[in-house]
């Protein structure tokens, strides 16, 4: 891994802020400009190249400001990397340190979220990740935007072979349980329903699978009307 200082393009390594499955995202400062951006490192020897490449050409085909927004992709010191918008953090991290949310700003999260994924699937995309540690913060509007498109399924995606996991259980929809391939617009309308459970409850509904599921989170507090849209 490059160490702080080291130069991307006319961007320069800060620290890095968050860990993915794929890569390291950094937070980078602009030469000339002094602006504050992210960058995703992906290693060129782990296929760093093509997902990148991938991922970046995704995002870019949704052009929606509630899609976390690309600058600039590039290749240096033994990692591809993607320059970003850079955001505050996530909805798990604030809701990590400060609890849950209240129903009404985590409804307007999801409103945001919502909208971001429906120009997504009017693109042909469907994200498969969408979960609390995506859906990034932002001062400047709008202030939450759909980030990592790192296992986004696109028009014409042959790359998942067929019966693969991927997502993050439990926001993942049966379907997508099943198979990775199989998954619609709908699968992730279930995964941001889960996703605005958990940003209301601070963690996961115990079972999103089981019958008695609008019931249980009810029990525990939370608005009928989320709980509802949990099971529908």
């Amino acid at each position: 891994m490059p160490p702080p200082g080291t130069p991307f393009g006319r961007w320069t390594l800060v620290q890095p802020i968050a860990q993915g499955g794929t890569g390291t995202v950094w937070r980078a400062i602009e030469a000339g400009t002094g602006n504050a951006l992210a960058i995703k490192l992906l290693p060129l020897d782990a296929g760093g190249a093509e997902l990148a490449a991938r991922e970046s050409e995704v995002m870019v085909r949704v052009r929606h400001p509630g899609v976390v927004r690309v600058h600039a992709t590039l290749e240096a010191h033994g990692h591809a990397a993607i320059v970003l918008d850079l955001a505050e953090g996530s909805l798990a991290e604030l809701v990590q340190r400060a609890g849950p949310l209240p129903v009404e700003v985590a409804l307007d999260a999801a409103l945001l979220a919502s909208e971001a994924l429906a120009a997504a699937h009017a693109a042909g995309v469907v994200h498969r990740d969408v979960k609390p540690h995506n859906l990034l913060w932002f001062r400047e509007a709008p202030p939450v935007r759909l980030s990592d498109f790192g296992i986004a399924r696109a028009p014409a995606d042959a790359r998942t072979r067929t019966g693969a996991l991927l997502g993050s259980i439990p926001f993942m929809a049966p379907e997508q349980r099943r198979d990775a391939r199989a998954v619609l617009p709908a699968t992730d309308v279930y995964a941001l329903a889960v996703t605005l459970a958990w940003l209301c409850l601070g963690e996961a509904p115990d079972d999103p699978f089981a019958p008695d599921a609008a019931g249980g989170l009810t029990a525990r507090g939370i608005d009928a009307r989320v709980a509802q849209l949990i099971t529908e």
